[in-house]
């Protein structure tokens, strides 16, 4: 097993891992620990280690750790392993893993390899949930608020819905186009953005699709009757949500509202492609 490392993922120290893994694994499962050092290095790590032949590459961190590493990992034999330390860990729920870190280390003993589908927004990996509108402006407004966790998430979403339109976008597949205005579009591979926000929560992470949500606008009062509901797993019943399982999307951004990427913030385009991509990545999971 290969650790990937980032140092700065969370708000956890990361200095008694290394030793925390050698207590927990012991000899019994031979491992290496490398550090990340800038935006992209996870991937270049993860894709030496596919070259050299190592079976499990673990990514430490947060959901845009995840990404670096699955990405590095894509059509491959090596599978991908998760500990979560950072504030949503999208996929690692998705996958069962446990969020704690000695049981998350533990878990490694025992996981099973299963092989998942990925998806792409222009070309761009993601694992989770990538979208345009409401989400993808919190999560630049997330992205500077300088800490980190649930609350802060809460407290730029409130902030930001004070401020936010609707905005027109057109969703395009190979069975028909239309115009809509909508509060945000996520395409999901998972069924959350993470800490349990189930925006998608039909989706299933290996059946060769992804689900396109769509939310309608609302009010604020209808906002707090659709939280409870994100979080139950039950917005799928709202009458705000739509969703709707394709292979394949092309969505005019003629404004270039910005967008997320597995909740890490990216500049807007005028078209934006998303793909899935089936049975494209080994990950350990449980069940």
């Amino acid at each position: 097993m290969l650790f990937i490392i980032n140092p700065i993922a969370g708000t956890r120290s990361k200095k008694d891992i290394p030793s925390l893994i050698e207590g927990i694994l012991g000899k019994e499962f031979p491992f290496e620990i490398k550090y990340t050092e800038r935006a992209g290095h996870a991937t270049e790590i993860a894709q030496q280690a596919v070259e050299n032949g190592v079976d499990k590459v673990i990514a430490v961190g947060g959901d845009g750790t995840v990404n670096e590493v699955a990405t590095g990992l894509l059509n491959s034999n090596t599978a991908l392993g998760i500990i979560p330390m950072g504030s949503g860990n999208g996929l690692a729920r998705d996958l069962n893993i446990p969020l704690k870190l000695e049981k998350a280390i533990g878990f490694l003993k025992t996981a099973k390899a299963k092989t998942i589908d990925t998806c792409s927004l222009n070309g761009k990996p993601f694992f989770c949930t990538a979208g345009v509108g409401f989400d993808a402006i919190v999560g630049h407004a997330f992205a500077n608020a300088g800490s980190r966790g649930l609350a802060t998430y809460v407290r730029c979403g409130l902030r930001e819905f004070l401020n936010f339109h609707p905005q027109k976008f057109t969703l395009r597949t190979t069975e028909k186009s239309e115009t809509v205005e909508v509060f945000s579009i996520t395409f999901a591979n998972a069924k959350q953005f993470g800490n349990n926000a189930l925006i998608s929560p039909l989706s299933d992470i290996s059946d060769g699709k992804l689900e396109v949500c769509t939310l309608k606008p609302f009010s604020f009062w209808a906002g707090l009757s659709l939280a409870p509901k994100l979080f139950r797993g039950t917005i799928h019943n709202s009458r705000y949500h739509h969703f709707e399982s394709v292979s394949e999307i092309e969505v005019d951004n003629p404004a270039k509202i910005p967008i997320h990427i597995d909740g890490e913030p990216e500049i807007g385009a005028e078209k934006l492609v998303v793909r899935n991509h089936p049975k494209s990545l080994k990950a350990l999971c449980l069940g």
